[in-house]
């Protein structure tokens, strides 16, 4: 393949650097170095004129859109795996949501998680400021976690929500923390690249 720029390389490395925008420079330019060299690598192995030997490399690779956020979707997480950064966890399962169905699953059952562990965290919190708020066991069996007194019902844990509480919301942000970058490590889907010649 030629040094002449093609056009439908730089259009796609461009479209990859606006998705991959919210990384560092110099993550962003590794990232960029990196796909540029697979692809390049890539279309050389390919056959015919250097248009068409670049569009198979492409496509090989995949949409531009479904390769960035794959990388951006496990540098955010990766990052909020390592301590408490809600924002950038947050920022990474949305950004998993649009990678297809696996990373749909896996981005709505971490939000669910982190959701459940919010709830909790909001509970034990309220009873400090509001007595009467608890687990709730009605006498129809059903459970509520709620900050007012509950007709035909009673408190189950008391203050012991406190410690439970406190108790769940930490070992499950640890443990979903935990499995998070345990995830990242062997199921987040990620282009193969730097395998050799043609992918």
């Amino acid at each position: 393949m030629s040094n002449a720029p093609l056009p439908a390389l730089d259009a796609y490395l461009a479209q990859l650097a606006r998705i991959l925008a919210p990384l560092g420079v110099s993550e962003r330019q590794e990232i960029l170095q990196e796909i540029r060299a697979h692809l390049a690598d890539s279309a050389a192995a390919e056959t015919g004129d250097d248009g068409q030997r670049a569009a198979n490399a492409i496509r090989k690779l995949g949409p531009a859109r479904v390769v960035g956020q794959a990388y951006l979707s496990e540098s955010l997480l990766e990052r909020a795996s390592h301590g408490l950064r809600p924002g950038l966890t947050a920022m990474g399962l949305l950004t998993a949501l649009g990678g297809g169905l696996g990373m749909t699953v896996l981005g709505l059952v971490f939000a669910f998680g982190y959701l459940a562990l919010t709830i909790i965290a909001i509970a034990t919190v309220g009873k400090l400021f509001v007595p009467a708020s608890g687990l709730w066991l009605h006498d129809t069996g059903a459970w509520t976690l709620s900050f007012e007194s509950m007709p035909n019902s009673r408190e189950v844990l008391g203050w012991w929500i406190v410690p439970i509480g406190t108790g769940l919301v930490v070992g499950g942000w640890l443990a979903l923390n935990r499995l998070l970058r345990l995830m990242l490590r062997f199921a987040l889907p990620r282009p193969k690249i730097g395998t050799g010649p043609g992918g």
